[in-house]
């Protein structure tokens, strides 16, 4: 059992594109869901299934974008279980010089550093991506 989702997904993310595969299988949970449909939203992923096993456990099913083998050139995560990392909207700093995107669970959910400012709020840095 993993207890930090949010960690799993990402290294997992890391390793398939340093494999080169095309598609990822997840375990389902919503943290996970609501970082991925922002990374679609982005444009680092290409698309997502919500599936369910034979066994009756839930899963998605991640889609690398094809025209992009390698979308990541950063991920990294931010906030870990044991050191949480919080921001408030003018603190929020962009990974890379403005190229990257912090991506901020806060009360209107997970957003991008640049829609958190434009909301005006803050919450826990979960992750840069790049």
């Amino acid at each position: 059992m993993v207890n930090d989702t949010l960690s799993d997904l990402i290294i997992r993310l890391k390793n398939a594109q340093a494999a080169g595969r095309s598609q990822l299988e997840v375990p389902y949970a919503n943290t996970s869901r609501a970082l991925v449909e922002l990374l679609i939203r982005e444009g680092y992923l290409a698309s997502l299934e919500d599936v369910t096993g034979k066994d009756g456990h839930r899963a998605l099913i991640i889609n690398f974008r094809a025209e992009n083998p390698l979308p990541f050139r950063l991920l990294r995560r931010v906030s870990t279980p044991g050191h949480r990392q919080y921001a408030g909207y003018r603190d929020v700093k962009r990974p890379l010089s403005g190229y990257g995107l912090a991506v901020i669970s806060t009360p209107k959910g997970m957003l991008t550093d640049r829609q958190a400012k434009r909301e005006h709020v803050g919450g826990e840095v979960i992750c840069v991506v790049a």
